[in-house]
């Protein structure tokens, strides 16, 4: 273990890193936090908040937040300096401590040594951070000089825990709480003078806010009829009222932004409140998880997509998502030649090749299957294709006998799923719960993604977001003080597909993909991030991101056209009309129809036709279909 000198020399070299976020695993958007803080800039223009570990910037009107900070120091309650400096808690993985955070986003330590140091708030001097801290056993409050970082005591209270302290803009009054034997007060000092008892309760009384004119202490209180926040008037005297209910606050002291108004939070979300009224307002805001940023509502298709080959047909849908936005393409003709898409662009005249359009259907990708359920047969090829899979990955199995794969399938003497080997697991199971430090835990996390390994992990910030995959039977979730779970907790689940171990996961039948996408809205996932898990993700995981997941020129040409509307349904994606599969079109009526079909349906100018009989083959002829002048194929609306 480096001394502390040493520590303190190397962290801000690691901190300064913190900006520079590493390339997630997981990539959503949320617009809710479960226990987060937000403090604000002086002129109350820009707001700080904390979440995944990491600081946020946000403007006052809400907006896209900008990360400020990366998820290596697990940086909570913030609070700035009329400079914008930032004084937070931060862990590093040895050690709960504060770090001061500037405008640029870069981190030092502020704080050393042995216990836990949290709640800072800047004195109004700027030179001096008040905290509390259990180094010297219970927690007492302490003082940081952070021009020579030089600490000082402010209380000693054996087995009285002094917890979230507060100091008025003047500098002259300093608010915290005690917690004794069940029984939790808060406390007040007037400059020089003994302090005196203002509020107590035999529930939990927290983050205590003085008013800038200092009439009046605002904190949060947990009452047996729900969590409220509680205003103290500072009379003589002292009188506490209830100032707003039915609203699940956080353990978060308010921010004032000027004597009548202030910025809280509760129910996920941050809002602003004038003093004394009941209505309050929200501050819309939405963080990306993302190497790239926040992802474009429109496609980068401009229409310019060069023609790489002579398409042999082409896929004319009324909608397209083509698996990388989360947002439809109309005008778009998918061109398919031999099992490759060769061109995704604008519609146009197409002279000398047949165009197969669904006016009122959606085209997207075709989806993955990880892992072949048991017994699996040939014949379950069609049923697997109409229910939308179009491959399924094999992937190492620990049985002493495992099934054999079946045949016919790749070689197209059975319809079936493009049936292919995963990446194989190198070293098996990752166990990172016993990684303290947080760099070495998250470059850990990425070897054993590298590698192809499953790991397990007990933590949810930022594991997750970095690949682990399993949480241990012990791990603890948060929950706010009303018990509940916002986005940045439902959907990270849902959106990583993390396992907790005590979980059994449902047996994947051949058409559980449709419950599956519902779970997975159910548990907080958009319809985009859900279908993403089947296609692009799926593909990702097991070292397919080149050949399918997208629609783009050079993949494979497995594609669905369905009904409704997965980006909002995404178990709409299960209701199959046709399936293309590796440039083989098909439709669930005629899968049924003719599962082993005696002579498998030719790559040619016409994938309707099955060998030289210019005969409809069952393959395709679900729909009434009809041939108009110029080679299109115009099947009717698609129910649904």
């Amino acid at each position: 273990m480096p001394s502390d000198r040493l520590r303190r020399t190397l962290l801000p070299l690691l901190a300064g890193m913190a900006a520079a976020v590493p390339a997630a695993a997981v990539e959503l958007g949320v617009s809710e936090g479960t226990n987060i803080a937000v403090t604000a800039s002086a002129d109350g223009h820009a707001l700080v908040f904390d979440l995944y570990d990491r600081l946020w910037r946000l403007d006052r009107r809400g907006g896209v937040a900008e990360p400020l900070t990366g998820p290596e120091l697990a940086l909570r309650r913030p609070d700035m300096r009329d400079d914008g400096t930032i004084v937070a808690e931060g862990d590093d993985g040895t050690a709960r401590k504060l770090w001061l955070v500037g405008p640029d986003g870069s981190a030092r330590p502020l704080t050393d040594g042995e216990g836990r140091d949290t709640a800072p708030r800047w004195y109004p001097d700027g030179r001096r951070v008040i905290f509390s801290s259990d180094r010297a056993g219970s927690a007492d409050l302490y003082a940081v000089d952070v021009t020579d970082d030089t600490v000082s005591t402010l209380t000693r209270t054996p087995g009285t825990d002094e917890l979230d302290p507060a100091v008025s803009a003047s500098g002259r009054l300093t608010a915290w709480i005690t917690r004794t034997a069940g029984r939790w007060e808060l406390w007040l000092r007037d400059g020089a003078a003994a302090p005196r008892l203002v509020h107590s309760a035999g529930h939990r009384l927290s983050a205590p806010s003085i008013r800038p004119d200092d009439s009046v202490i605002v904190l949060v209180e947990e009452p047996p009829e729900g969590v409220q926040l509680t205003a103290v008037i500072l009379s003589d005297p002292a009188v506490a009222k209830a100032l707003a209910r039915d609203e699940d606050f956080f353990r978060r002291p308010v921010e004032w932004l000027g004597r009548n108004r202030l910025a809280y939070t509760a129910d996920g979300r941050v809002r602003t409140r004038i003093f004394g009224e009941l209505r309050a307002t929200e501050v819309a805001w939405t963080a990306w998880i993302s190497p790239a940023g926040p992802p474009g509502i429109q496609s980068a298709l401009d229409g310019a997509t060069p023609l790489l080959h002579h398409g042999r047909y082409v896929i004319r849908a009324g909608r397209v998502f083509d698996g990388s936005v989360p947002a439809y393409l109309e005008g778009i003709d998918v061109v398919v030649e031999d099992d490759r898409i060769v061109e995704v662009g604008e519609r146009r005249q197409r002279d000398g090749v047949d165009v197969l359009e669904f006016p009122d259907a959606v085209l997207m990708p075709g989806l993955l299957q990880l892992g072949l359920p048991d017994g699996v047969r040939a014949e379950d090829g069609p049923p697997l294709l109409g229910c939308g899979i179009t491959t399924v990955v094999e992937l190492p199995s620990p049985a002493a006998n495992p099934s054999s794969p079946p045949d016919g399938w790749n070689s197209g003497a059975v319809p079936g799923p493009a049936l292919v080997s995963g990446q194989s697991p190198d070293g098996g199971l990752v166990d990172v719960r016993g990684i303290r430090d947080r760099a070495r835990r998250l470059e850990r996390i990425r070897e054993a993604r590298t590698a192809g390994a499953t790991v397990i992990t007990d933590r949810l910030y930022p594991d997750l977001e970095a690949g682990a995959s399993l949480l241990g039977a012990g791990s603890e979730l948060p929950t706010s003080p009303a018990g509940r779970r916002y986005e940045d907790v439902r959907r990270l689940l849902a959106a990583s597909g993390a396992t907790r171990i005590a979980e059994r996961p449902a047996n994947p039948g051949p058409c559980s993909v449709q419950e599956q996408l519902r779970r997975l809205q159910r548990q907080g996932a958009s319809a985009y991030e859900a279908l993403r898990r089947y296609t692009a993700e799926a593909a990702r995981l097991v070292g397919l991101e080149d050949s399918r997941g997208h629609l783009e020129p050079g993949h494979r040409a497995d594609m669905l056209l369905v009904a409704g509307d997965p980006l909002r349904e995404a178990a709409d994606a299960a209701d199959v009309r046709a399936i293309v599969a590796g440039g083989r079109f098909f439709t669930p009526a005629g899968l049924t129809a003719a599962p082993t079909p005696a002579a498998p349906a030719e790559v040619s100018d016409n994938l309707t036709k099955s060998g030289d009989s210019g005969e409809m083959s069952p393959m395709s002829d679900s729909f009434d279909i009809t041939k108009s002048g110029g080679g299109s194929w115009h099947y009717p609306p698609v129910p649904r």
